[in-house]
């Protein structure tokens, strides 16, 4: 697919890579889902990814709508800067590493 140029290519893409995105999830394994990249890094497995992914979300999501409403908000939550995003990126990955992913139809499955 081509970049989106317009508004409404712009939301028509986000659903299709969301779709898309999806359809990965549900197709991995259990083990798969579970499993650590084979590199060194911060984000080592599908639950890092996107425990990342969500709160980027939520951080833009409550940031657009507070302006949107004509309330200033910063996106990032204080002390942080772009320069350190690195730093809230490594804080949001340590307080979520107790959390599990939830169970896909392909994991309720395997433990049927």
């Amino acid at each position: 697919m081509a970049k989106p140029h317009s508004r409404q290519s712009l939301i028509l893409a986000t659903h299709e890579n969301f779709e898309q995105l999806e359809h990965i999830l549900t197709s991995l394994s259990a083990a798969d889902r579970k499993r650590e990249f084979p590199f060194k890094g911060r984000d080592r497995n599908v639950r890092d990814v996107l425990v990342q992914v969500a709160a980027w979300q939520k951080m833009y999501l409550d940031w657009s709508t507070a302006n949107l409403a004509g309330e200033a908000k910063r996106f990032m939550p204080k002390p942080y800067t772009w320069q350190t995003s690195g730093k809230l990126s490594q804080r949001i990955w340590q307080q979520n590493q107790s959390h599990h992913l939830c169970r896909g139809p392909q994991s309720a499955r395997e433990s049927a």
